[in-house]
């Protein structure tokens, strides 16, 4: 079967072909690993939307909202409002997927992480590889992360702060912008012999706060259940929101193109509007 590439993709990502499968199927690797890797991204394809949604009709649709409200312990006003567009999506999600429990006493059991509760009712009509994954994301703790390495467009090497562990992750998209030396706070989880990244939060921290990190380490390790939020606030960090007045797309497109790793501009342009004067008006980048 042939698709044209401004077609919707096979893989059911929503994504035109040339912007989905493909990239993949034009990329050569001869390596075990990855091939492992991508073998794992498209069993687990659509998931969080789908756990989002059990967790809904599980637990009631205001669950999300009161993860939130925990999540960023009122640290910023305009924050106490869950948005599905804040930039710590990527993190709260998996975080309130796999480590808050919801239900208990007015579940007339005991309370049960959405993860879990999805396993348990799921877990045997799943993919395999998925249940796997998912099970394995149970385990992971969050910690901060020191990057030893990093191999732009494959993966990084990183340490964990609190507990030494070491990992080879495979990621993309995400070792582009990481450095020797970066603190990542996020969920590294091990399956099928491979490491991935389920969580990372918007910002590495510099180099510098190492330190306080293993000034925190006694304290983590007493209290594995403290949340994201709970952890910065102790090193004195905030969720913030920058806003930034720039005086036309134009200007911030070509201060920005530098981050769209996977696709040229031409092809960006493809997809962006303008005006009749032919001034670009809208443009997105991932």
């Amino acid at each position: 079967m042939s698709l044209g590439r401004n077609e919707p993709g096979l893989c059911g990502s929503g994504k035109k072909y040339k912007n989905c499968c493909l990239r993949v199927a034009t990329t050569v690797t001869d390596s075990p690993e990855m091939l492992t890797w991508r073998r794992l991204r498209r069993a687990i394809e659509g998931l969080p939307i789908t756990i989002l949604s059990f967790t809904a009709e599980t637990f009631g649709a205001a669950a999300v909202h009161e993860a939130w409200e925990e999540f960023v312990l009122d640290t910023i006003e305009e924050y106490t409002e869950f948005d599905p567009s804040t930039p710590h999506i990527q993190i709260f999600m998996p975080w309130f997927f796999h480590c808050r429990p919801q239900g208990g006493e007015q579940m007339d059991g005991p309370a049960i992480t959405p993860t879990r509760a999805f396993l348990k009712e799921k877990g045997s009509r799943l993919d395999p590889l998925t249940r796997r994954y998912l099970e394995a994301c149970l385990e992971a703790p969050f910690s901060f992360h020191e990057i030893m390495s990093s191999d732009p467009g494959h993966g990084f090497a990183s340490r964990d702060i609190i507990t030494g562990d070491e990992h080879q992750v495979i990621e993309q998209s995400a070792s582009r912008s990481m450095y020797a030396g970066d603190i990542l706070y996020g969920q590294i989880v091990r399956v099928e012999a491979i490491a991935m990244l389920e969580a990372c939060a918007p910002c590495p921290l510099p180099p510098i706060r190492k330190i306080e990190l293993i000034d925190l380490r006694q304290s983590a390790l007493r209290r594995t259940n403290l949340s994201g939020a709970e952890l910065l606030r102790e090193l004195d960090c905030e969720l913030q929101r920058l806003v930034f007045d720039v005086d036309s797309p134009q200007l911030a497109f070509d201060a920005l193109i530098h981050l769209a790793f996977q696709r040229t501009r031409a092809q960006l342009l493809e997809d962006a509007t303008f005006d009749a004067d032919g001034a670009l008006t809208a443009v997105e980048l991932d």
